[in-house]
């Protein structure tokens, strides 16, 4: 039987038999390692958009619980405001009473008064003496009680969608 090929040409195509399959299975694998970063990129832009969107859906949430918290507080500030303008306190303090001798009258430095909170206005003594030189007492006015805070309602947060 005759030989088909020579030893120097069977060698030859065997090592290009090898270098083509070689060369075919690392083609094949980068072919699938350039596939698998396609799908991989494109699933990192979709989580990526999907993060994005839930951040926002969560600020504005955050946000809107924020303003309605801030309306409910606004809503508590004012109702007290306008208890307090209703019901202005005043509160008596005992002042020092000093007797000052001039030549020719007896004035009293200060008289026992009411001091208003945030005012400046003082009330005249009910005695009316004038020359007297001992402390007036008078019993002190007692504020009005006020009426407990209303409730702040508070929004809950929002859940978060963990995807």
């Amino acid at each position: 039987m005759a030989r088909l090929l020579t030893p120097t040409q069977r060698d030859r195509s065997r090592g290009i038999a090898t270098a083509l399959a070689g060369s075919i299975a690392a083609g094949a694998v980068a072919g699938v390692g350039l596939v698998t970063a396609i799908v991989a990129n494109d699933a990192t832009a979709a989580q990526a958009l999907r993060a994005t969107a839930r951040a926002e859906a969560e600020a504005q949430a955050r946000r809107a619980a924020e303003a309605a918290q801030a309306a409910a507080l606004d809503a508590s500030y004012g109702a007290r405001v306008a208890w307090a303008a209703a019901h202005p306190v005043e509160v008596e303090r005992p002042r020092p009473v000093r007797t000052v001798v001039d030549p020719g009258a007896i004035v009293r430095a200060s008289a026992p008064g009411v001091a208003r909170i945030g005012g400046s206005g003082s009330r005249a003594s009910s005695n009316g003496s004038s020359g007297s030189s001992s402390s007036g007492s008078s019993t002190p006015l007692r504020a009005p009680v006020a009426p407990p805070p209303a409730p702040v309602a508070l929004v809950p947060p929002v859940p978060s969608t963990a995807s």
